[in-house]
């Protein structure tokens, strides 16, 4: 969930949380198998009503083991292309707080200490019915920690309910 703060006062503030559960079988890579709360903040200013730099802050907190948590930022901005379609650039990072403890069962012949991902995002994002997005991106990963793909197509579809709050 995310409630905006602050809007156009300087600058765009909103605030966020998220709540992830254990899912999946962790060890088949389907989900961590825990608890998890991200808190985060969103900064963002319009300029000339085609462009919008942003950054976000927030932290994942592994719940089971507060150490294995992270800090997460996004960097980049939008611009305006052409009527209700928008592209977007953002560099997005995931940096651990402590190395990893537990060992990695087989049938890897290795180790992971840490890791810090670093990836760069782009796309594109359509407008519709006031407060509806869809957008396309692909997310590169900057480099090599973790198992991850060369590349990460991604499709999103979000819209903004009002509500007598709003009024």
């Amino acid at each position: 969930m995310k409630y905006v703060i602050l809007r156009d006062k300087p600058v765009d503030l909103a605030a966020g949380l998220g709540v992830s559960f254990p899912s999946g079988d962790p060890d088949n890579f389907q989900g961590t198998g825990t608890y998890q709360v991200q808190p985060a903040l969103v900064v963002s200013k319009v300029i000339a009503e085609r462009f919008e730099p942003l950054l976000n802050l927030g932290v994942n907190i592994n719940a089971d083991d507060v150490s294995r948590s992270s800090f997460r930022w996004a960097v980049g901005g939008t611009g305006l292309v052409y009527g209700p379609i928008t592209a977007a650039a953002v560099f997005l990072g995931n940096n651990e707080f402590s190395a990893q403890t537990d060992p990695i069962s087989a049938p890897f012949f290795f180790q992971i200490n840490r890791n810090d991902y670093y990836n760069f995002s782009f796309g594109l994002r359509c407008l519709f019915a006031e407060t509806g997005v869809i957008s396309a991106n692909v997310i590169v990963p900057l480099n090599r920690d973790g198992l991850r793909a060369d590349y990460i197509p991604t499709i999103q579809a979000e819209y903004a309910f009002n509500g007598p709050w709003n009024k």
